[in-house]
């Protein structure tokens, strides 16, 4: 995580020809995952507010090759917080579950210090048996509990059978837009 600091400020374009990429490494090496995120944010943030609240302020031309620059900034700023966003995740959990676990050992369902107040209680998840889903959805139909399918279809499928040409279902339309694939090099 700590070369994602210094590899996230070298592609951003921060002139730090005097910090290298280890210095920022050997830097974060104390910092905590929280710690890390923190840096990291404040990279970020500093690169859209230099672009006045834009990811990159040299859109003032919009010749191919300053727009694709742009758009490379953008995934590269979603990358880093996509990671970002990662490590927070995996460090909310293992808290959680320490949380947890005082909370079997000490018997206490509450915790609260200056900084944070927080309960514990007993949940509930489901799963879907895959080959059970046509009795789910019958069920569901049958019954009147539609809240519990989403209302949504597959764009993927029913792009498959425009394709091979299908007819949709009533109550679907179609939309048509341009789409924008890119990669990095």
């Amino acid at each position: 995580m700590k070369l994602l600091a210094a590899e996230t400020i070298r592609r951003l374009g921060f002139s730090h020809e005097q910090l290298s990429d280890d210095m920022v490494a050997d830097a974060c090496d104390d910092l905590t995952p929280v710690e890390l995120s923190k840096v990291l944010i404040y990279v970020l943030t500093e690169s859209v507010n230099a672009g006045n609240g834009r990811c990159f302020s040299a859109v003032q031309r919009n010749d191919a090759g300053t727009l694709l620059n742009g758009l490379r900034r953008v995934a590269d700023l979603r990358e880093a917080i996509a990671a970002i966003d990662k490590l927070l995740s995996k460090e909310k959990a293992y808290i959680e579950s320490a949380i947890v676990k005082e909370s079997e050992l000490s018997g206490s369902l509450a915790f609260k210090n200056e900084a944070m107040s927080v309960s514990v209680k007993d949940g509930t998840s489901f799963r879907v048996d895959p080959e059970k889903w046509n009795s789910i959805y019958d069920w569901a139909v049958r019954t009147g509990n539609h809240g519990l399918l989403y209302k949504q279809v597959s764009s993927k499928v029913l792009s498959e059978i425009v394709a091979s040409g299908g007819a949709m279902p009533e109550g679907i339309t179609m939309d048509s837009f341009k789409k924008i694939s890119a990669r990095r090099l």
